[in-house]
């Protein structure tokens, strides 16, 4: 009977644990107004990164490669992502993950499923850069 017991009490975590990978999504491409210049756009995506504490690891003109979470978590998991930019706007595209039960094909189609996390650190990215594109001197 004890058996039985932990067994089911450990299908049941690993059924929950399942549960925490989605498919991930990525904003679409955001156009940016002709009045922002591409170092405008620039310094938006550096100053969100840095709101969000996302790591810097390569700053190349029309890329910005930032990676989530950049203190000492970065041990168990990290995302990776590059933000392609141009004078008339970015996007944000998936570079590489580690610990975010990160699989391909995992909903019968070609998409990567990662952990839930993931889709919204990049919302908030996105929306960060959005809000220092429209308030530049935003200090928060």
């Amino acid at each position: 009977m004890q058996l039985r017991s932990i067994l089911a009490a450990s299908a049941a975590v690993i059924v929950l644990a399942g549960c925490g990978a989605t498919t991930l999504v990525l904003p679409p491409e955001q156009a940016v107004s002709a009045s922002f210049s591409q170092s405008d756009i620039r310094t938006a995506i550096l100053s969100a990164a840095s709101a969000r504490h996302w790591r810097v690891v390569e700053d190349v003109p029309g890329r910005v490669r930032v990676s989530y979470p950049s203190n000492e978590r970065t041990m168990n998991y990290e995302a990776t992502f590059d933000v392609n930019y141009s004078k008339a706007g970015y996007n944000i595209k998936y570079v590489k993950s580690y610990g975010l039960g990160e699989k391909l094909n995992c909903n019968g189609t070609d998409q990567l499923c990662i952990h839930r996390n993931v889709s919204k650190w990049v919302a908030n990215l996105n929306a960060d850069i959005q809000r220092f594109l429209v308030n530049p001197n935003r200090n928060e």
